[in-house]
């Protein structure tokens, strides 16, 4: 079978998300500006790779790992934690115990 020349040919490779990304890349999967993915950058809290002795590259999978480090856990979350912490797990009947304001 013969395909138009017109006929564009995508193939699984190019659909793919790249493995590593640049700072607009890490801004955008931050959902913050591009100073500020920078500001990250330079920063060190995330590895980064220098392609050329120029261009910064952020590995995909060092990005997700560093918004889980700085993952803010729900309030039931933490509550939970406790819970099991003090061996109360599993007693969340609804009822707190009064605070005492003096």
């Amino acid at each position: 079978m013969k395909i138009p020349k017109n006929v564009i040919i995508i193939t699984l490779e190019k659909l793919a998300k790249p493995e590593y990304i640049g700072i607009d890349g890490l801004a955008k999967m931050l959902g913050v500006s591009k100073s500020t993915a920078y500001k990250i950058s330079a920063s060190g809290e995330l590895s980064r790779y220098r392609a050329n002795g120029k261009i910064v590259r952020f590995a995909r999978a060092d990005v997700i790992a560093y918004m889980e480090k700085n993952r803010i856990k729900s309030n039931d979350k933490i509550e939970l934690e406790a819970n099991s912490y003090l061996g109360n797990a599993g007693s969340r009947s609804g009822n707190r115990p009064a605070v005492r304001h003096n």
